[in-house]
């Protein structure tokens, strides 16, 4: 993950990511953590925007929250937990 950002990944020994979530979308919650909209991170990761927007929805979806900011917090009680 960026160096700024949270570590969303879970325990390297078990490879399973917060939430059930996809490497791809971890890489992309990690830039929701940074505050990038869905234009920035798309230009970071090489995506079109609207894949960014399914990994997104996905993300918010397996955390089940309804929003970025919500899907950040989320993330990081799981990962205190974990």
């Amino acid at each position: 993950p960026w160096p700024c950002c949270l570590n969303f990944h879970g325990d390297a020994s078990t490879r399973a990511n917060v939430g059930g979530l996809t490497d791809r979308e971890v890489e992309v919650l990690d830039l929701l953590d940074e505050g990038l909209r869905n234009a920035e991170i798309a230009g970071r990761l090489h995506l079109s925007e609207k894949t960014v927007g399914h990994h997104v929805s996905a993300i918010l979806a397996k955390l089940q929250v309804s929003s970025r900011l919500e899907a950040v917090r989320r993330a990081r009680d799981l990962t205190a937990v974990s």
